[in-house]
């Protein structure tokens, strides 16, 4: 047989498959042809995960890293990310302990420069995705406290371009490798470094800025035109650090900052510290540079850019402080500022430590997941909350505003000066907060709004209500995972260990306890602390001594849930007090008071105790609600007194004592309930009635006959449409308000009858295309959250209410809108219907107290 007759054969499969990788290699060619610095970053990637061989840096001074690039880098492809690392970095020792840091070195410098690359302000990608991105140069410096061959810090979703470490003497050990995990970094030396020895680490890196409120993250907005708008902001708290800059991102970790953020022109950007100056930086952008900060913990360091404006003022010592907002709504924040000045003043002289900084911004926006977060020198806010306007918000909301920058102010010493050395113990910023905030926010007004009264109403309430249900953790308790952390902040953390640090004031005594906290925070300054050491300063004082106290307050912040006291008449004109503990785990303080006596102190442990009863006579136990705990009055005759003499005359106890009593009374018997039904007809003040009324949820008949019985209080409509702007008027207005919406729920035509010639006044002024319903409503603030779920129920004009929501742009009116539509919207299903009902006018009566148990941070 000839070759040149055979039949040609097909392409084998092997020829194929080559074609095509000829193909790919080709096509790879010009691609990174196109894209060099795509190729570089992947084999610097390849490298650093490889565990080749890292050049470092050169000394003396920081490593030597390239400044960031001008114009900036384009953003990189997400497959250079997920290569596997192969070396496995040295876990910290001890069996829970694996997600926290060694305690190997200690920060003590950070040097940042930031850029951001804000989409709109002249910043256009060319890579995809197209989204905002921001490029960092880091350079850390530390030192060794304990020798070791790895180096850990926290790192995530950030693309690792370039890490050079110098040691701090010629003969120091040099890098091996680097290799990038989830969420940190692990750097091999060449040999152990010794203890005290200094390093630098430089670190280039990139990340897209995020859009899921954490980290370094973008914020939407419309503008005056109704255009959008970005603004880029940070939230921290708790481990979020690590998002946006390579670093030792737990609180015990803490260094001074320098940092300086290069941005787009027409923007403004701000940070914790003083700015400095600002300079050009390219056609596009500028950069601003700022003091150093006081030394903080990762979580509290913060920058904010924006095309934002702002109020500004000067407090006594010379702090100055501005509010910064959208531009059309800077007029809306001048309560905001004199708030913010006032307490300031205050909290100096309170806490005898001047603030740290010499500035305090404060900015709100929208997109936000906290009520506000406590940054050192920048507050961050939800922007409902510093927002006011006397025609478009109420006065419980003006107080809300009061409250919450209290607490974040408050944060400036119990918090940011000094710090809880883990998440285990946030109590001891969030308690203190949520204890001062009342105060801070009583100091403006001299008390009108009786805010003192917040610590007990909702919130003392709220955590025993909580807790009743199912206790969660202990105030100090274990973390297990970092991502439970954020679970943590609820109202264990917040009013929980508010309502228990006023208990433990009450026994030491106003005075001995500021003494007490004054030289704690003193001592600690720019330091961590464990609750022990709060209790060894505010224990001093205490008759048994520190030792003592600490026993005494481990058995509050060491225990899930709360003790109830029993008390019952026993022979020879006596009382007994026992507890439902029978291990006795509680050392619970109970003052008491006998008839017009001032209250006295008997402790309760692990065995009953007695105190003196004249028949006949009115016995208090708790009073003002003191002690974080429920009392349960076992014999009729303790109850028919109360009753009794609470009819008589209704102001001889405090409205604390009040609200503690009917609490108490609904949660263990109902029928001692009944027995306050008189008493409570006579009744004015507000937080009682309120507290009556919301025992009383879920029961319509008993609602409607205790609503007739109210004739010591105004409930009209026009009593609030008439008195709702004026200070004095606050307690009767918001009472007025409250019964109101009570009403409603359980009389729905009748609400709804009243309700509508506001409706249709609110139809006349608000009918017209793209209207903010926030600028032409002329119904009374107080009353709009009933007005609008009374039409929604009854499905009144529903596609123009939701063209008020989708228009309005003031962020308290959208969000009562928003929540009203979620709430009382009937539903095809008449039994659904029927619950949706009561739940969206419990909606109306409910929403302000929602808004002020914000967890604030």
């Amino acid at each position: 047989m000839e070759a040149g007759n055979q039949t040609p054969k097909p392409a084998g499969k092997w020829q194929k498959r080559g074609a095509l990788l000829i193909l790919a290699i080709l096509w790879l060619v010009v691609y990174y042809m196109i894209a060099p610095q795509h190729f570089d970053y992947l084999v610097g990637k390849i490298q650093g995960a490889s565990g080749a061989a890292v050049p470092p840096g050169v000394l003396p001074g920081a490593p030597q890293i390239p400044p960031l690039d001008n114009p900036p880098r384009t953003w990189l492809p997400p497959r250079a990310q997920t290569l596997p690392p192969t070396t496995q970095a040295a876990p910290v020792r001890g069996k829970d302990n694996l997600f926290r840091l060694p305690k190997t070195v200690e920060p003590i410098h950070y040097d940042l420069t930031l850029k951001a690359n804000i989409l709109g302000y002249g910043y256009t990608p060319t890579f995809p995705p197209v989204n905002s991105t921001f490029e960092g140069n880091v350079t850390i410096q530390f030192k060794i406290v304990k020798p070791t061959r790895i180096i850990l810090l926290n790192a995530e979703d950030l693309h690792i371009e370039q890490l050079e470490l110098s040691a701090g003497s010629p003969n120091g050990p040099e890098i091996v490798k680097y290799t990038v995990y989830q969420n940190y970094i692990a750097i091999e030396l060449t040999s152990k470094a010794k203890r005290d020895a200094i390093f630098r680490i430089a670190i280039r890196y990139s990340a897209q800025i995020r859009k899921d409120n954490k980290g370094f993250y973008d914020t939407t907005y419309l503008d005056a035109e109704n255009r959008p708008k970005s603004a880029v902001v940070t939230q921290f708290e708790p481990d979020f650090a690590r998002l946006a800059v390579p670093c030792f991102d737990e609180p015990e970790f803490k260094a001074v900052w320098k940092v300086k953020i290069i941005h787009p022109l027409g923007t403004s950007a701000i940070s914790n510290a003083e700015q400095i100056k600002v300079s050009p930086f390219s056609e596009q952008f500028q950069i601003s540079e700022f003091e150093e900060t006081p030394k903080m913990s990762t979580y509290l360091l913060a920058f904010f850019i924006s095309d934002f404006k702002y109020l500004e003022g000067v407090t006594q010592s010379g702090i100055r402080v501005r509010i910064w907002s959208r531009p059309e709504d800077v007029a809306n924040h001048q309560l905001a500022l004199e708030s913010s000045i006032g307490i300031l003043d205050n909290f100096e002289k309170l806490f005898d430590i001047p603030y740290a900084m010499r500035k305090m911004d404060m900015v709100g926006v929208r997109d936000f997941h906290f009520g506000a977060m406590e940054n050192w020198g920048l507050i961050v806010y939800r922007e409902a909350v510093l927002s006011y306007h006397p025609q478009m918000n109420t006065h419980a909301e003006k107080a809300n505003i009061r409250r919450i920058i209290s607490h974040e102010l408050v944060h400036q010493w119990f918090g940011n000066l000094v710090t809880m050395k883990y998440w285990d113990q946030t109590w001891l910023n969030e308690g203190f907060a949520t204890l001062y905030q009342v105060y801070g926010a009583d100091l403006l007004t001299n008390g009108t709004y009786k805010n003192r009264d917040f610590l007990i109403h909702p919130g003392q309430r709220k955590a025993l209500e909580m807790e009743t249900k199912k206790p969660k953790h202990a105030m100090s308790f274990e973390i297990l995972k970092t991502d439970t952390i954020q679970t943590f902040f609820d109202v264990v953390t917040y009013q929980k260990a508010g309502s228990i640090i006023s208990m433990f004031r009450r026994v030491l005594g106003e005075n001995e306890f500021l003494h007490g906290i004054r030289r704690y925070l003193k001592a600690h300054m720019y330091q961590n602390t464990q609750e022990e050491q709060l209790f060894k300063y505010i224990g001093a004082s205490f008759a048994g001594g520190a030792e003592e106290f600490e026993s005494f307050a481990k058995s509050w912040t060491n225990s899930e849930g709360f003790p109830t006291v029993n008390a019952r008449i026993v022979e020879n004109n006596q009382v007994e007090l026992s507890q439902n503990d029978p291990e006795g785990l509680w050392e619970i303080p109970v003052f008491y008071q006998n008839g017009p006596q001032e209250a006295e102190l008997i402790w309760l442990k692990d065995e009953p105790v007695t105190i003196p009863y004249t028949p006949g006579s009115l016995l208090i136990l708790n009073p003002d609600s003191h002690g974080h705990f429920r009392v349960d009055y076992q014999s009729v005759e303790l109850w028919e007194q109360i009753a009794s003499q609470l009819e008589q005359n209704p102001r001889m106890l405090s409205a604390r004592t009040k609200i503690r009593l009917i609490d108490d009374a609904f949660h263990f018997r109902r029928p001692e309930a009944e027995a306050l039904r008189k008493y409570i007809f006579r009744e004015t003040e507000r937080l009682p009635i309120l507290a009556y009324l919301l025992n009383l949820k879920g029961h319509d008949e008993e609602l409607r006959s205790v609503l007739r019985g109210l004739q010591q209080v105004e409930t009209s409509w026009k009593f609030v449409e008439m008195n709702y702007l004026e200070d004095s008027k606050f307690d009767e207005v918001d009472l007025a308000t409250q019964i109101i919406s009570t009403e409603c729920m359980v009389n729905p035509t009748e609400c709804y009858e009243k309700s509508e010639p506001f409706y249709e006044h609110l139809l006349k002024s608000c009918q017209y295309p793209g209207v903010q319903v926030s600028n032409c409503s002329k119904v009374p603030p107080p009353l709009r959250k009933t007005v609008y779920c009374a039409a929604i129920l009854n499905q009144k004009h529903t596609e123009l209410l939701e063209s008020w929501m989708k228009n309005e742009r003031r962020a308290s009116e959208k969000q009562t809108l928003k929540l009203a539509f979620e709430n009382c919207k009937p539903k095809a299903n008449n039994l659904e219907r029927k619950s949706r009902k009561k739940a969206g006018l419990d909606l109306a009566w409910n929403l302000e107290v929602e808004q002020q148990l914000y967890l604030e941070h």
